[in-house]
């Protein structure tokens, strides 16, 4: 079913955040005096095909098919790892932010 939709990179690693955690994050913050700069995103780095993997099994599709490749195979050029750190808005933050693993858990 997923065979040829799309090519997912190995090699370019993201922080995926779930939307209402987001959403619920942003609304704690702006009740708050926060001011500065924050990152706020999920704690998994995953790969672009570690995820799209992940959304087949956790949707019991068919994964054989997915086309995976390199960033550097493609002769793309931009960032690769826009992994974010937030330790510190889990620290201020009474949401919790979670990780891309747990969400599509079975």
């Amino acid at each position: 079913m997923l065979a040829g939709r799309a090519t997912l990179f190995t090699d370019e690693l993201r922080c995926p955040v779930d939307v209402t955690d987001l959403a619920d994050a942003v609304l704690e913050l702006v009740a708050s005096s926060y001011a500065g700069l924050l990152n706020v995103a999920g704690p998994d780095a995953v790969s672009r095909a570690d995820l799209g993997l992940l959304v087949a099994e956790r949707f019991g599709l068919d994964a054989t098919g997915l086309t995976t490749t390199t960033g550097a195979a493609t002769g793309l050029s931009r960032p690769l790892d826009v992994r974010l750190d937030s330790t510190r808005a889990a620290g201020l933050l009474r949401t919790r932010l979670r990780g891309v693993r747990e969400l599509l858990a079975r």
